[in-house]
């Protein structure tokens, strides 16, 4: 057996073998991780809730059951930790908010009790970006940093729980992945990261944000622990009625067949694009060889679509977390990081034109991703383009590593225009280019002075959020204040109804790179 320095970096299924075989006792592997998190987390900040006392409780009910001598599920007394998006009965339950700081769930997620069903002790609950959401300014439960250079960015939004797989805080981890929320911590943090097919795990019990893109997974230190994890919690749960109903493969049987044949695809738009920087590329086709050497084939192919990925993505998961968030915005906003609360509001404004137009792309972008598939061919690559990036820079560009090229909301907005009888009577409104900052001067000139990509747009400043942020005085910049403005066409004033928001018209426009854009509004 290892010494005790290194039984912590153990993959979840060896130490569950160990524990097996009586060389290993659930109490002290347990005591182990928690003296680790109480020595390593009060910098990394893995952890919003860590269960001392339930764990080791856990761990002794698990050892008194290997010493009986009964059949033993297959991660029996292996310590694992989950995000704290996931409901966990009796434990507080934040998913990353101020505004669920007291919230304690009655009951566990289908995936946290399939994963106590297989085994697993309970560590506690991880942190991550507020909501899930990704571009958090200030984490309320402080700011997770990466193992490997602290001042770097870990990922998210599941960034605890590929902090304390990497700092070996936990044997393994569930995450939740939206938009490669799983895949970007594990590609920051060195560990591995899956994404399940939508549908193959439940999400009744997790705190949702894009109910079509949701989707459960697991952050491990090996292939074969995180096989084990997703055998665990994949299959059909009548609590989530969205869940496929096709039988769950043998994972882990199926990680014996090895890739001889597989048809390898190396993504041309990803791999060889500009955003993907050259030691990641040089990875990535190492990688493409070594399989090359087990008998895979490899070949180079084209996703045409790709590019808009980001843009699509925010379009659809960003107007749908508005729908989920519309009444804490109304009556809450104060509570949110202001990253967040910009982030939401602005999504608000996303017209249905431009999600239609955003839902019938990614049909596009699936038909060309199943076309890609047909032939028994898996892609590659499915991770960061970039290295992690110092936290200074990652929160200006958090978004870009999306795959989007273009400054996404603005831009989506530029299709909104129309030849209706206001269509030329627009006016400025100031809107959030997320990471303006880190944008080519081009776009920054473009978007505070409010033409091409950003001034298309035929966005009504009466909406309802729009007003809220006015009413309690924090605008659509973080904390801005806005000003009365001029009394509208029609002769009413700024706080009348069909000119709620004429204020807009008169905030400053930004200096450079302080992260604001214009759309434009119509008055009647």
């Amino acid at each position: 057996m290892a010494d005790r320095a290194d039984l912590a970096f153990l993959g979840a299924r060896r130490l569950a073998g160990l524990v097996r075989d009586r060389q290993l006792s659930p109490v002290e592997l347990t005591r182990l991780y928690l003296e680790r998190i109480e020595r390593l987390d009060g910098r990394l900040r893995a952890y919003i809730t860590v269960l001392s006392e339930a764990a080791l409780a856990s761990a002794r009910r698990a050892e008194a059951v290997v010493m009986r001598g009964d059949t033993l599920p297959p991660l029996h007394g292996v310590p694992y930790a989950v995000k704290d998006q996931f409901d966990t009965a009796g434990v507080r339950t934040t998913s990353g908010s101020r505004i669920l700081e007291g919230h304690v769930p009655a009951a566990d997620a289908t995936t946290i009790a399939r994963l106590n069903a297989a085994g697993g002790i309970l560590l506690g609950k991880l942190n991550l970006t507020e909501f899930a959401l990704g571009g958090t300014q200030q984490f309320p439960f402080g700011q997770p940093r990466n193992p490997w250079n602290p001042d770097h960015d870990p990922g998210g939004s599941s960034s605890g729980s590929g902090i304390a797989v990497s700092a070996a805080l936990c044997a393994a981890s569930l995450g939740e992945d939206t938009g490669r929320s799983v895949r970007s911590p594990a590609s920051f943090c060195g560990v591995v990261g899956l994404r399940p097919t939508w549908g193959r795990v439940s999400r009744h019990g997790s705190f949702p944000l894009s109910w079509s893109m949701d989707t459960p997974g697991p952050l491990s230190r090996t292939v074969e622990d995180a096989a084990w994890l997703l055998q665990a919690i994949a299959g059909y749960d009548p609590n989530d009625p969205l869940t496929s109903r096709a039988p769950v493969p043998d994972y882990p049987r199926a990680l014996g067949d090895g890739v001889r044949g597989l048809r390898i695809g190396i993504i041309r738009e990803l791999t060889f694009g500009a955003d993907t920087e050259p030691e990641v590329r040089d990875a990535v086709l190492a990688a493409a060889r070594k399989l090359e050497g087990l008998g895979a084939v490899t070949e180079e192919v084209s996703l045409r679509l790709v590019p808009l990925a980001g843009a699509i993505f925010m379009a659809l998961a960003d107007a749908d977390g508005a729908g989920v968030h519309h009444r804490w915005l109304r009556t809450r906003p104060a509570d949110y990081d202001q990253g967040t609360r910009r982030r939401l509001l602005t999504a608000s404004l996303i017209p249905s034109a431009i999600q239609q137009r955003a839902a019938r792309a990614r049909a596009l972008l699936r038909a060309e991703m199943l076309d890609l598939l047909a032939p028994r061919r898996a892609p590659l690559p499915d991770g960061a383009p970039g290295r992690a990036a110092h936290r200074g820079r990652a929160r200006r560009d958090h978004h870009a590593a999306r795959g989007g090229g273009a400054v996404l909301h603005a831009a989506l907005l530029r299709h909104a225009g129309g030849s209706g009888r206001n269509a030329g009577h627009c006016r400025p409104v100031r809107l959030h280019a997320l990471w303006i900052a880190d944008r080519r001067a081009a776009h920054r000139a473009a978007l505070r002075r409010g033409h091409a990509a950003a001034c298309g747009a035929r966005v009504r400043a009466g909406h309802g959020l729009v007003a809220a942020a006015a009413r309690y005085g924090l605008g659509l910049r973080s904390g801005a204040r806005p000003r009365p403005g001029p009394r509208c066409a029609v002769g009413r004033g700024a706080g009348s109804r069909r000119c709620r928001t004429a204020w807009s018209r008169s905030w400053p426009r930004s200096a450079p790179g302080t992260g604001g854009s214009w759309g434009s509004w119509c008055r009647r």
